[in-house]
């Protein structure tokens, strides 16, 4: 697996003492517990670095139903968010916020030295942090597909971003993964514009108009940071992916093989070219995520206002793995994630986050690492120095 060397901050998560911190709060538990009227035990408890869970055995399973409003006032008795959830090994857990949150780095030594990077098939793998039993997460490009990435302001969505792109940078090699950024603001992606994959993809955008005879773009940077630049490029992805559907007609092949590189489209922030260019963009936008996949084409989408003319039905339906962080309310919820009971609003902000996966209809929830704006600009510095001198 091709891997830079880059040493971030870390802060020894896997050999924290958690017990020490955590210890009385059973007994909290268990005594609220029998004022609300249910007779319990707490069989198991785990602590990750936002929440801790707890999970309760009911003496009499006829109280089984009462959790959730038990959980209310539990958060109003612990002043902090409790929600209940299904347990493997006993009847539900309380999911608590922590109060001594602690912070989870990028590039975290049990993360990175998890094995998840070198799994069988994991093409363009990244990291998404870890989840509320402390384990690691990691997923990659072919098996999300497309990401739509929602959350208001403080919740950790950019840095939720940062650790997307940041981890494919280190873990891709860029004749593997060319990557195109539209960000109207010009704040988070233009830290990438001189990333090798950026770069690859410019230089693929270039050679298009030219073979095309298109009149060539104004522009100095491979990031996009207006409309007309970003139709061009839209337009130039739809019709690579037609053109690489040809191929695969032609030696009949169901997807691309693993030799061709993938082509990954980011947008941050999609309000911004919606409200924008409307239907211009989304038009071709849904068409390349319905046919993408076969292709290796992949889009993240990145939003902080998750409304239904921003984040329509059609891009929804044709994003199937979904990441939410804190939002407003329910309605915003409900709408990013697809479910009743999600509860993206109960988040606890700065990087509590919940995924839904492609066919598994539970959604996760987990803790995404902190990487800093200068960590960003010296992993990018790294890469460009790397391929510069030969890779």
């Amino acid at each position: 697996m091709f891997a830079l060397k880059y040493d971030a901050p870390t802060t020894a998560l896997a050999d924290y003492d958690y017990e020490a911190t955590m210890h009385n709060t059973e007994g909290r538990i268990t005594e609220f517990m029998r004022k609300f009227g249910l007779s319990c035990d707490i069989v198991h408890v785990t602590h990750a670095s936002a929440v801790s869970k707890y999970h309760i055995a009911l003496d009499n399973i006829n109280s089984i139903g009462k959790e959730v409003g038990a959980a209310k006032k539990l958060s109003a008795l612990l002043n902090v968010p409790v929600t209940a959830k299904p347990s493997n090994c006993a009847h539900f857990c309380f999911e608590i916020v922590r109060h001594d949150r602690l912070t989870v780095r990028f590039n975290e030594k049990f993360i990175m030295e998890s094995g998840l990077f070198e799994q069988p098939g994991h093409l363009c793998p990244f990291v998404l942090g870890v989840d509320t039993d402390n384990r690691p997460m990691v997923t990659n490009l072919k098996e999300s597909v497309h990401i739509l990435l929602c959350g208001k302001t403080g919740g950790g969505k950019s840095v939720c971003l940062h650790t997307i792109l940041s981890s494919l940078s280190l873990r891709t090699n860029p004749n593997q993964l060319e990557i195109h950024g539209a960000d109207f603001k010009r704040v988070e992606l233009s830290k990438y514009r001189t990333l090798p994959h950026v770069v690859a993809g410019w230089d693929s955008f270039c050679k298009y108009e030219t073979h095309n005879r298109i009149t060539p773009t104004a522009a100095t940077s491979p990031i996009i940071d207006n409309l007309r630049d970003l139709s061009k490029r839209l337009n130039y992805l739809v019709d690579t992916m037609e053109h690489r559907y040809r191929i695969l007609e032609e030696y009949g092949f169901e997807e691309i093989p693993s030799s061709v590189n993938r082509i990954l489209l980011v947008i941050d922030e999609l309000g911004d070219a919606m409200l924008v260019g409307g239907k211009a963009i989304e038009e071709p936008l849904v068409r390349l995520m319905a046919k993408g996949r076969a292709c290796g084409i992949h889009v993240i989408l990145s939003t902080q206002r998750p409304e239904e003319r921003i984040a329509s039905r059609l891009i929804r339906a044709n994003a199937p793995t979904r990441i939410a962080l804190k939002v407003s309310d329910h309605h915003e919820s409900k709408l990013i994630l697809g479910i009743e009971k999600a509860g993206a609003e109960k988040l606890a902000g700065n990087g509590d986050a919940i995924i839904l996966y492609p066919g598994n209809p539970d959604p996760v929830r987990f803790q995404g690492p902190y990487i800093s704006n200068e960590d960003v600009k010296t992993l990018v510095s790294v890469a460009s120095d790397y391929w510069h001198k030969g890779g």
